[in-house]
């Protein structure tokens, strides 16, 4: 699948998405309602509706405000188009791309704005300068825009975004039998920094659900593969694949989808 994103997307499952919908799919077909705690790029729901399209409802959080700000804005034609406008008069001055001091300047504002100018698609590292060779592709264009797979799907889906904590939402819908949660949070291995002792974050979705698991078949984790996971979810049926990095680092890993299903 095509990257569907209006930016490249850091965990984005687009290269996964239809292995874990063919293991999930016998799950959700009962459901009406797909929540995804950690949604990032929503590529598996986007996915979801590609195959099953207008069947469910989509509730999309993530803590990132700035990431369900871009997300409203994308369902509204006329604002994604003044977004994309304002974006290219930040970035550029009588055509010229703003200098490296205004522009580190600019990424340390705490706004949808630096958010996105810092992502990759703006430069060849987050954070950095964009160099020489990779400024031709800083403008960007509302009809390229349009053409974006995820624009379709956010349009003419039922969907609801939150920007809450995974804990939260999870606790808020666990009872309902018509939902079924899609959990892909940062992995515990790669993104450690995500996991401290600091219960009010609740980010540790890991130690949360080894002691607060449900029976009911309505949930599934999308993880990487390693001891720690398999001593936490030992009991819950699991499916391991390969996963393919081509980024600055190749490298080949294992990664598992673990579903709720203490009936098998």
């Amino acid at each position: 699948m095509k990257n569907h994103f209006i930016t490249p997307y850091i965990g984005n499952k687009r290269d996964e998405v239809d292995i874990i919908y063919e293991n999930i799919k016998p799950y959700i077909d009962d459901k009406k309602i797909i929540i995804e705690p950690f949604c990032g790029s929503s590529s598996i729901s986007y996915y979801i509706s590609l195959q099953q399209p207008n069947k469910y409802k989509y509730i999309l959080n993530d803590l990132d405000k700035n990431l369900i700000e871009l997300y409203k804005i994308m369902k509204d034609e006329d604002k994604l188009k003044k977004f994309i406008d304002d974006i290219n008069k930040i970035c550029f001055i009588n055509n010229e791309f703003i200098d490296k001091e205004t522009y580190i300047n600019l990424i340390k504002k705490d706004d949808l704005y630096a958010w996105y100018i810092s992502r990759k698609y703006y430069n060849f590292r987050q954070g950095i300068y964009p160099i020489e060779k990779l400024r031709k592709r800083i403008l960007l264009y509302y009809d390229k825009i349009k053409e974006t797979p995820i624009l379709h799907f956010l349009r003419t889906e039922d969907i609801e975004f939150k920007n809450m904590e995974a804990i939260d939402i999870y606790e808020e819908y666990k009872n309902n039998e018509e939902v079924f949660f899609i959990m892909d949070p940062p992995y515990m291995m790669a993104c450690n920094y995500f996991y401290d002792n600091d219960k009010t974050k609740k980010l540790n979705i890991y130690e949360y659900f080894n002691y607060n698991h449900t029976n009911n078949n309505n949930i599934c984790f999308v993880l990487e593969n390693n001891w720690i996971i398999n001593l936490l979810f030992k009991n819950y049926k699991r499916i391991e694949y390969d996963k393919k990095y081509n980024g600055y680092k190749r490298k080949n890993v294992k990664h598992i989808i673990l579903i709720n299903d203490f009936h098998k």
